[in-house]
């Protein structure tokens, strides 16, 4: 028994409504078992015994057959998830000098792009040019993380992320440490 963390891209903005007791039930439905939700914006622990692969076009057709529009859902296994801040490439120093020169609050500067599959050094160099004075982007196969001196929803190499040919989800490093907190007071992990 695998344990996951589905992270759906953008429910809950505009006309994209969807409950969290929603997909608890209908990830159960599928036999999905131990479904737990994290907040409205479509993070999700379950365990199960099915492959990423099946579980993602599984998890997609049914959310689209209850609720009439594509959800991209993005999948890792805990173990992956928690490889996402080891494998972080900036340092502590770095967050907190970017976080004091724009945003407030604790790690809200650094995000990470969660994509469906790899990318290429080429994919990827189709951002380099919209990355601003001050914010750094890099990638590791399916993440992107951005550290940002501005906002987010201002920040061009943010707004530019889908010249990669993907569509990703976002999470700050906030939800993503609260997602291994998760993790790690689950029984399977």
């Amino acid at each position: 028994m695998e344990t996951y963390i589905a992270l759906l891209r953008g429910i809950n903005i505009g006309k994209k409504r969807v409950k969290m007791l929603d997909l608890v039930r209908i990830f159960e439905s599928l036999g999905l078992k131990e479904v737990q939700t994290y907040i409205q914006s479509g993070n999700i622990i379950f365990n199960s015994e099915l492959d990423e692969g099946t579980l993602v076009e599984c998890l997609t057709d049914k959310i689209k057959a209850h609720y009439g529009f594509d959800v991209p859902v993005m999948l890792r296994t805990g173990e992956q998830f928690r490889k996402i801040l080891v494998n972080c490439p900036f340092t502590k120093a770095e967050i907190e000098h970017a976080t004091k020169l724009g945003i407030t609050g604790e790690y809200e500067a650094a995000y990470v792009s969660f994509l469906p599959s790899e990318i290429t050094e080429q994919e990827f160099s189709s951002l380099t040019k919209y990355i601003e004075k001050g914010n750094q982007c890099t990638y590791n196969k399916r993440e992107v993380y951005l550290l940002l001196t501005e906002s987010i929803r201002t920040a061009k190499v943010a707004i530019h992320l889908k010249r990669l040919g993907v569509e990703g989800t976002i999470r700050n490093f906030n939800t993503i440490n609260k997602l291994i907190e998760i993790l790690d007071n689950r029984i399977y992990t």
